[in-house]
C-alpha cells in the first residue's frame, strides 16, 4: 500500500489552525502509473498535495473531487480524495509542459454516496496549484489564510479570528511549541505597540475587519507575513491528529458493468455486432476489465414478453 499522513492542529496558542499533508509516495505512485514526466510531473504532485488539503476537513462518508481545465499551458487534472484517507488522480496529456502561469478553472465538488452537496468554480490565472487553491478559499471562505507547498508535502495555515489577543510571531518557536510560536502583546488602544511594529504583530482589531489581502491595509500585510513564515514552520514539521492517507482507486467489475449498463441498449448491440466484446480502462489506475459478448448480452434489458390476446 502506498501511504501518506494528515495532520491537523490548533496551533500558536490557539490563534491558528494548521494542516500538513505529506503525500510524497502517494503523488510519486500516481505519477508513474501515468508515465508523468518533467512539468507534467510537477504539475501533478502539486495538485494531489493542494487536494489532500482541501479535503481535510471532510465528513464520514464524503468525497471531495478537485478538477482543474486549463488552457495555458493545456492540461487536465482531476483528484478525489474520500474522508477515510483514499486517494486516486489523473493529469493528461503526460507532456504537458511547464509554464508561468496556469489560466483556466478550477471546479471542486463534494459529494455523499454519489449525491452532490457542493459545487464550487474559480476563474483561475496564477503561477501554481497554491495560489489557485488559496483564491479559491479566499472567495468560498473569506479566510485569512497562508499555503505552502514543497514537493510533496503541503501546509495550510488560517488564522482564527474569534481569538482577543495580539500575535508576534516567533521566528525561533514551531509549531510543536505552541504557546511560544506566536507570542501574545497586549494594547487596549488597538494600536500596534511599536515593540512589535518591527516584528509582525497584528493587532486583533484588524484581524476581524474583514480585509484578507495585502490590499486590506498594514495590519492585514502584517497578519498575512505572520501566517506566511508559519505555514514555512509547518511544512517542516506539524504534531496534532494524524490520519492516513493512501493510493486508492474506487474502480471495479461491478462499477464497469453499471457504467455501461447505463449507455443504453443501442450502444450495448452495436459493442456485441461490432466489437464482439469491449475493454474498458480505468483512467485512474488504469486496470483494464474485458468483457466476453455473452457478458455484454447480459446487460441488455430483458425482452418484453408478448401480451395475451385471450
Amino acid at each position: 500500500m502506498v501511504d501518506g499522513t494528515l495532520v491537523r492542529a490548533v496551533v500558536a496558542d490557539g490563534s491558528a489552525r494548521a494542516l500538513r499533508v505529506d503525500v510524497t509516495a502517494i503523488a510519486e505512485h500516481g505519477a508513474d502509473l501515468h508515465g508523468l514526466r518533467g512539468a507534467a510531473r510537477e504539475l501533478f504532485v502539486e495538485g494531489v498535495v493542494c487536494a489532500a488539503l482541501l479535503a481535510a476537513y471532510l465528513d464520514e462518508a464524503e468525497r471531495l473531487t478537485m478538477q482543474v481545465q486549463a488552457s495555458e499551458p493545456r492540461f487536465a487534472f482531476t483528484a478525489d480524495v474520500a474522508a477515510d484517507g483514499a486517494v486516486r488522480a489523473r493529469l493528461t496529456p503526460t507532456d504537458a509542459r511547464g509554464a508561468d502561469r496556469i489560466l483556466g478553472v478550477m471546479l471542486v465538488q463534494k459529494s455523499v454516496v454519489g449525491r452532490e452537496v457542493y459545487r464550487g468554480a474559480t476563474a483561475v490565472e496564477h503561477p501554481s496549484f497554491a495560489e489557485m487553491l488559496h483564491e479559491h478559499l479566499q472567495s468560498s471562505s473569506q479566510t485569512s489564510a497562508r499555503i505552502r507547498v514543497e514537493g510533496g508535502i503541503g501546509a495550510f495555515v488560517e488564522h482564527l479570528p474569534e481569538e482577543p489577543a495580539v500575535f508576534v510571531l516567533d521566528l525561533d518557536g514551531g509549531p510543536g511549541d505552541a504557546p511560544d510560536a506566536w507570542s501574545a502583546a497586549s494594547d487596549d488602544s488597538g494600536a500596534v505597540p511599536a515593540s512589535s511594529r518591527d516584528s509582525g504583530a497584528v493587532p486583533a482589531s484588524s484581524r476581524d475587519s474583514g480585509a484578507d489581502d495585502e490590499a486590506g491595509g498594514p495590519f492585514a500585510a502584517a497578519l498575512l507575513a505572520s501566517l506566511d513564515a508559519l505555514a514555512g514552520e509547518v511544512v517542516n514539521g506539524l504534531e496534532g491528529e494524524t490520519q492516513a492517507l493512501r493510493w486508492e482507486c474506487t474502480c471495479s467489475d461491478a462499477r464497469v458493468l453499471s457504467m455501461l449498463q447505463g449507455l443504453g441498449e443501442a450502444e450495448l448491440q452495436s459493442m456485441i455486432d461490432e466489437d464482439h466484446g469491449a475493454v474498458v480502462t480505468c483512467n485512474f489506475c488504469t486496470r483494464t476489465v474485458t468483457l466476453s459478448e455473452d457478458q455484454l448480452r447480459s446487460l441488455l434489458p430483458e425482452p418484453e414478453a408478448p401480451e395475451d390476446l385471450n
